[in-house]
């Protein structure tokens, strides 16, 4: 885990996490967004040109994502609102990539919606893996907007097509990994409410739901970006 370094950064230069602050585990169903954005998919079908994607050129590297981190635990040390948005950056990376593009009901998102290979398919995942570690760092989406302001620039028909079918693949990969951090929550969401959590379980639970947190806004940027078109 490249960002292993990082991720011991933030704890350190964060101070404790807040041991009385009660945290609601937030359980909004990110499946809902999966059947709207995945019903768009039309780009196979589209015949007007080849198909137009987000490239890895589209948002930071993962190195240049790690000094952010870094950057910014140093900007808010002191601040434990934030412990919870800079442990969850702090455990993406290339990894997470390569765990969606292993799964195989991603890739089949993939193979529906574009006829491309797998490094395509793990582009467009990384860009977007990067893309969530940056919503984590800022606390917003505006990144999100942006990248997929290049759509702007295609032929109306194109521009609809390679939107809803990239939103589609991305969504594919954020859903898997946000079941995983799911699974996690509903056994640490017991283990609070219990009273019984040590201050490593609490910040557990909190970076947990701060991860669900930006996966569910970033899924809501792109369906505002898909349904826009």
């Amino acid at each position: 885990n490249m960002f292993a370094s990082s991720s011991s950064a933030a704890r350190a230069i964060i101070c404790a996490p807040q041991r009385t602050k009660k945290i609601t585990s937030r359980r909004r169903n990110g499946r809902k967004m999966s059947t709207k954005i995945n019903g768009f998919m039309t780009l196979r079908s589209e015949p007007d040109a080849p198909a137009r994607s987000v490239t890895s050129d589209d948002v930071s590297s993962w190195p240049e994502i790690e000094r952010q981190l870094v950057k910014a635990c140093a900007i808010f040390a002191g601040d434990s609102s934030v412990n919870g948005r800079m442990q969850a950056a702090g455990q993406l990376g290339p990894h997470t990539t390569h765990d969606a593009v292993s799964e195989m009901s991603v890739v089949e998102v993939f193979t529906t919606a574009y006829e491309g290979s797998l490094e395509d398919c793990s582009t467009i995942l990384d860009v977007h893996y990067r893309l969530l570690a940056e919503t984590l760092i800022q606390g917003n989406t505006e990144l999100v907007e942006h990248v997929y302001e290049k759509f702007a620039a295609l032929p109306p028909r194109l521009r609809k097509s390679s939107l809803r079918a990239t939103a589609a693949c991305a969504e594919a990969g954020l859903l898997h990994t946000r079941e995983e951090y799911e699974l996690m929550n509903a056994v640490l969401s017991e283990v609070v409410e219990s009273g019984d959590a040590d201050e490593g379980a609490l910040m557990e639970f909190e970076k947990n739901n701060a991860m669900l947190k930006a996966m569910d806004d970033m899924l809501e940027a792109m369906l505002k970006n898909v349904s826009d078109w």
